[in-house]
């Protein structure tokens, strides 16, 4: 799995290449992979209760990806597509 850091750099990296009209579909895939990345490296199913340690570590991991949506929504007034793209993923 890789940082929230490296993930949002190659989002916005697919965002700006992305053909108009895609950019939502293609953040709300990379999240979803994201995600389930996120859970198969923390071993999360749906029927298993989690140790108070792996909850700690996926908030973990789910604050720095928040903060750097943050810093990158920030940056995004300039960019409407990264933003718009942003908005439609943060709904999901």
């Amino acid at each position: 799995m890789i940082g929230s850091k490296a993930f949002l750099d190659d989002l916005r990296h697919t965002i700006a290449d992305a053909p108009p009209g895609d950019g939502t579909s293609l953040t709300l895939n990379m999240i979803r992979c994201y995600k389930r990345d996120l859970y198969l490296k923390f071993d999360v199913r749906s029927s298993n209760l989690l140790t108070w340690a792996v909850k700690t570590q996926v908030s973990d991991v789910l604050a720095e990806l928040r903060l750097e949506i943050l810093h990158v929504e920030s940056s995004a007034r300039e960019q409407p597509s990264l933003r718009a793209a942003l908005a439609g993923a943060a709904g999901n």
